[in-house]
């Protein structure tokens, strides 16, 4: 498997935690995975990028054009980093609505308004990667990511952990398929 990651946020979002989700979800699976952050993070709100490479490379950073993935925990950072994708590239948004762009698959997720729902506005960034996941843009099924959630989150919130994982994967299974 070989699989280039961004996502894209602001401080305070959970982008470090998304990252670390899917490191730990690579090394549960046996795979090579590692990755670099560059993050404007000396005040709540700063721009945050991760980058996670899963599979053999060299280098942790992902030029602009070579991603696969783009995880965008905030609508306009993420529509800022389109161009890191490849063509053909996907990007799963949390927006309500995001503009067309020729050449790259984008999926716009109210994931804000979903982690409301559940009862915690952090657990947004798991229910974009649930979604991802749940349409086959990320290599990992519920019951890896919620074994990987309840491994890592305090016990205190691991409920509403694994409910926003669980609305992602709904919404996901709800959406037009991919094929």
């Amino acid at each position: 498997m070989k699989l280039q990651i961004v996502i894209a946020g602001v401080g305070g979002q959970g982008v470090l935690f998304a990252a670390r989700l899917l490191y730990h979800l690579a090394h549960l699976r046996g795979e090579e995975v590692f990755g670099a952050e560059t993050h404007g993070m000396s005040q709540r709100g700063g721009s945050v990028i991760s980058y996670v490479k899963i599979g053999s490379f060299t280098s942790p950073l992902i030029r602009r054009g070579r991603a696969d993935l783009l995880l965008g925990l905030e609508r306009e950072e993420g529509l800022r980093n389109l161009p890191m994708l490849h063509e053909g590239g996907a990007a799963v948004i949390n927006a309500r609505e995001v503009p067309e762009v020729e050449g790259v698959e984008l999926y716009p997720v109210e994931a804000d308004l979903l982690a409301q729902e559940v009862g915690d506005p952090r657990t947004a960034n798991l229910v974009l990667m649930s979604f991802a996941a749940s349409l086959g843009l990320l290599p990992f099924s519920e019951g890896e990511i919620l074994e990987a959630v309840s491994q890592l989150v305090p016990p205190a919130l691991k409920g509403v952990n694994v409910e926003a994982v669980k609305r992602g994967f709904t919404l996901g299974r709800a959406s037009p398929s991919l094929t």
